[in-house]
């Protein structure tokens, strides 16, 4: 028979042996799961601890600063990889990228009130977004990464307005790109391309005019089409629209007989004058940008009379809406947007037709008669002209001028191209 202290001995070894194989295997699973949360670049939805993640064995996030200056500088990764058509390279910086956006969402608790939502569905888009350009880096294809990666700078600048800006001063100083925000917001900047533009005959309210442009390099020779890239499946697209920012159309020149010369015509229906940009991405400065100018005419043109804010409209039987998270629209601030598109029953409408690569296209245009904004909506785009999308779209804007903003939202539907306006009140 066992000495009753004995047995008292041996169970207290056998609990300390079974606590101590205990605390080794948490340790060992805790390493496991720092290790792959390095290293992973598909699954998105853990996230690391708040106090610190080691990224790839050599670099490590103790804060929202540190975490937004790694997001920053393996943005800019990408956009130089992307530029140099260095898909394969790609991939590593998107796993740091998004190893930044999980500490982030881990610790996005600090922020409260309105922005905490706003944050939430923002780092969600970015991490979406981050995965997209992996998964067509991947595959080898450009032109995919290339408006994935559009998206994701959209995604990022939404989840950097909802901090102070002292939160995040521990950044490298590195600025989102405009040609890659996704939501392309731009004034007059100076672009690398000239356009001057000819008419045959003086603009006429209902009557088809044809049109040429001219488009010149900053030396003077002839931009070609072979000296564009393609952006949403058109090397150039022509955003056009009255004084009255009531009469808007969208057209894509063809190229004539003469280099740099393309034509197109329109029916104005309204009188006066209309500008005209050209939003261009050349090929010797990968950048997208607009190129502005007048087509002429000996009317007199109508003043912007209809400034009641608008957030829907009918249109050929369906609904367009507009809502955002933000009840006042300020300039520089971004926003998360949805359209809503709605049938007489109020069913969401489900046969969206492919339209340039996406399922909707929405300008806006300032009453300074200077700055547009050219939005893409986020999400899944069509690959193939038999898709079919549904008529809920999120989208972020971010207006850079205070004042009205007339909003058009272009679809198409059974072949046609179809225009929702809608009106907004920007604040400064």
């Amino acid at each position: 028979m066992a000495h009753p202290h004995f047995m008292s001995y041996r169970k207290i070894t056998l609990i300390l042996l079974y606590r101590l194989l205990l605390t080794v295997f948490w340790g060992i699973l805790l390493n496991t799961n720092s290790l792959l949360l390095a290293h992973e670049g598909k699954n998105h939805g853990s996230t690391p601890s708040v106090n610190s993640v080691h990224v790839q064995g050599e670099m490590k996030i103790g804060s929202l600063g540190e975490a937004w200056a790694m997001i920053q500088d393996s943005s800019k990764v990408i956009s130089t990889e992307l530029a140099a058509q260095n898909l394969e390279s790609i991939h590593a910086a998107e796993e740091k990228l998004s190893v930044g956006l999980k500490y982030m969402q881990a610790s996005s608790s600090m922020v409260t009130g309105d922005k905490a939502k706003r944050l939430e569905s923002a780092l969600k888009q970015a991490l979406v977004q981050s995965a997209n350009v992996n998964a067509s880096s991947d595959t080898k294809d450009q032109v995919k990464t290339r408006i994935e990666f559009k998206k994701l700078l959209g995604a990022l600048k939404l989840v950097e307005v909802q901090y102070p800006a002292e939160t995040l001063k521990a950044t490298n100083g590195m600025a989102m790109m405009d040609h890659g925000t996704g939501d392309h917001t731009h004034g007059a900047a100076t672009a690398s391309t000239t356009v001057s533009i000819s008419t045959k005959k003086p603009l006429k309210i209902g009557e088809k005019a044809d049109v040429v442009i001219k488009l010149t390099k900053k030396e003077g020779s002839p931009l070609l089409l072979t000296d564009l890239k393609e952006a949403h499946t058109k090397k150039i697209h022509l955003l056009l629209i009255d004084p009255s920012l009531s009469d808007y159309h969208h057209e894509h020149p063809e190229p004539t007989s003469k280099p740099g010369e393309y034509a197109f015509t329109f029916t104005p229906l309204k009188p006066g004058p209309y500008r005209v940009w050209a939003d261009l991405v050349p090929v010797a400065t990968d950048t997208q940008e607009y190129a502005m100018t007048d087509i002429t005419s000996t009317d007199k043109s109508e003043p912007i009379t209809d400034r009641k804010v608008k957030m829907s409209v009918v249109v050929e039987g369906l609904k367009y809406e507009i809502n955002f998270e933000n009840s006042e629209l300020k300039a520089g601030e971004a926003v998360l947007g949805k359209l809503k598109i709605t049938s007489q029953n109020g069913k969401t409408f489900s046969q969206l037709e492919p339209i340039m690569g996406a399922y909707a296209h929405i300008v806006g245009f300032s009453e300074d008669y200077q700055t547009i904004a050219h939005i893409h909506p986020m999400g899944e785009e069509p690959t193939k002209s038999t898709d079919r999308g549904m008529g809920e779209l999120e989208f972020h804007l971010i207006p850079s001028k205070s004042g009205l903003m007339r909003l058009f939202a272009q679809v198409q539907i059974n072949g046609t191209d179809k225009y929702a306006p809608f009106t907004l009140n920007i604040k400064p």
